[in-house]
């Protein structure tokens, strides 16, 4: 009995010698793979192009006026995306925003219907700045992310003209109801020649592939700006 246990020892013990040399070990340093696919994308720059309207509503320029028309237009982009971690962007864009109100009434808060103006606005704005970009990624597809950076614009073609003399009808409720009067002269006021610009800038991304990129965004940049583009990403 003895024996027989000896042999069936040594028979176990020779099966798991065999099992364990047939078993491939990983080599030193080689790392552990896994089914699990990495959130985090490989590339370090992207180029791209976004499109979008661009607004200052009147409500906004109501802090300062009581009476305004909206600002608005649409911009065009190109980007350059330089990524140096997994959560941190560098993004450096050129814009041009094309800006234009309808000629209307402004009238400064705190002011008699007497200082009211006729305004007419149209100008282009092109700007180039830098934007420190952060993601929250919740998908290897998607994630939000968020920016602020600085930069200028230079106002080309700016036109903006006022007329001072109001012809307002007998009755009238609001100054909105006056028009210029006959024969007034159109003054053209001035811009800087260089305007700041502060880009605050929040929004989401879609990953279609490693290399190409959906973004929607909403910006506060020349005004509020909500836009969409794709980039190209190697």
């Amino acid at each position: 009995m003895i024996r027989s246990a000896f042999s069936l020892s040594a028979a176990l013990l020779l099966v798991t010698q065999v099992a364990v040399a047939e078993t491939p070990a990983n080599a030193p340093g080689t790392p552990v793979t896994t089914t699990a696919k990495s959130l985090v994308r490989t590339t370090e720059h992207g180029l791209g192009f976004r499109a979008g309207y661009s607004v200052i509503p009147a409500a906004v320029l109501k802090i300062a006026y009581k009476e305004a028309s909206k600002i608005d237009g649409f911009t065009l982009a190109g980007f350059w995306t330089r990524r140096f971690t997994p959560f941190f962007s560098l993004v450096t864009t050129l814009a041009g925003t094309k800006m234009s109100s309808a000629q209307s009434v402004w009238l400064q808060d705190g002011k008699t219907d007497r200082a009211a103006d006729i305004v007419n606005i149209n100008m282009w704005i092109l700007s180039a700045d830098a934007t420190a970009d952060f993601d929250m990624r919740v998908a290897k597809w998607f994630a939000f992310h968020a920016g602020v950076g600085l930069g200028i614009g230079i106002p080309i073609g700016a036109s903006i003209t006022t007329q001072d003399a109001l012809q307002c009808p007998a009755g009238y409720v609001t100054v909105k109801d006056c028009t210029a009067a006959a024969g007034t002269p159109v003054e053209e006021k001035n811009m800087w020649p260089v305007v700041p610009i502060i880009n605050l800038v929040t929004g989401f991304r879609v990953d279609f592939t490693d290399f190409l990129t959906l973004r929607a965004d909403f910006a506060i940049r020349d005004g509020f700006i909500f836009q969409g583009g794709l980039s190209y990403n190697f």
